[in-house]
């Protein structure tokens, strides 16, 4: 390549990224969640409008991680969902959870890891902020329409049954820093106003 060509192919790129900065800026105006256009030919879309959550409960004595068989793709997953408009990521998870599964979120926590994967059909890259709900003993589930079951697991046990490799490092980090040691105080979501 030589110089001439490499400058263009400099300015094309600087051009791209300001357009990708500008175009970012109008979507997150008019609500969109992708961070740059289908039309940009060197940008893979980013979506950013789904949230995560694992639950962990004391399930006769032992600590446990709530896992749960999709109906669409019959796999083993944690709870998630889309957020809707006009709420924050923390208030998408709290509904979540009470839609799939009934679980009253009174704890929860930033997770401090985003879950991301590469979706090839759909050619978007997906970044997902993860939240850890502290559940009481024994939690109760009632699922909804989206799961045949659920199961409490260990981690281990939890790795065995999800397909994706991305599930088991997100596992791995919320066992390490919500099982294996008390939960940072400063990971704590207020949410409501008398959460201290």
């Amino acid at each position: 390549m030589n110089v001439a060509s490499k400058k263009r192919k400099f300015e094309k790129t600087e051009e791209t990224a300001a357009t990708f900065t500008l175009g970012r800026s109008a979507r997150q105006q008019n609500g969109s969640s992708l961070s740059c256009s289908h039309e940009d030919p060197l940008m893979i879309p980013v979506n950013t409008s789904i949230v995560a959550g694992v639950a962990l409960s004391q399930i006769d004595g032992e600590q446990k991680m709530l896992l749960m068989k999709r109906v669409k793709g019959e796999f083993w997953c944690h709870v998630a969902g889309s957020i809707e408009a006009g709420e924050t990521a923390w208030q998408a998870i709290v509904r979540e959870f009470d839609e799939e599964t009934k679980i009253k979120v009174t704890s929860l926590y930033n997770a401090q890891i985003l879950e991301q994967f590469f979706e090839a059909q759909l050619n978007v890259i997906q970044l997902i902020p993860v939240f850890a709900v502290l559940c009481p003993p024994n939690q109760v589930v009632q699922l909804n329409e989206e799961h045949t079951e659920y199961r409490w697991c260990s981690l281990d046990e939890a790795k065995l049954l999800t397909p994706f490799p991305n599930q088991h490092r997100v596992y791995d980090h919320i066992w390490s820093y919500f099982v294996a040691q008390p939960a940072h105080p400063l990971y704590r979501v207020r949410i409501d106003q008398t959460d201290e």
